[in-house]
């Protein structure tokens, strides 16, 4: 994919996901209208986003200071570094 086409999808995905859910499928059939391809690009990531959940919302470095000052960074019961990885 070219750049420009991603950053217009970036940009249209940030648009969508700001939106409620139940105002997005209105809103992606007015800002792709009748572009078949980018309405189906942004519906695939729109998923993406809602099967990921929360997971992608707080950064690694944030979840692992969390642990941290909780003392959860012992090895995990095979011997790893939770922490590595």
């Amino acid at each position: 994919m070219d750049p420009a086409r991603w950053k217009q999808l970036d940009s249209l995905l940030q648009s969508v996901l700001e939106r409620p859910a139940g105002n997005r499928e209105a809103f992606l059939q007015e800002i792709c209208a009748g572009d078949e391809a980018l309405e189906q690009e942004l519906r695939s990531l729109v998923e993406l986003d809602r099967e990921a959940g929360p997971f992608l919302n707080h950064p690694a470095i944030d979840v692992a200071a969390v642990d941290l000052a909780r003392g959860e960074t012992g090895p995990t019961p095979d011997g790893a570094d939770p922490l590595v990885g």
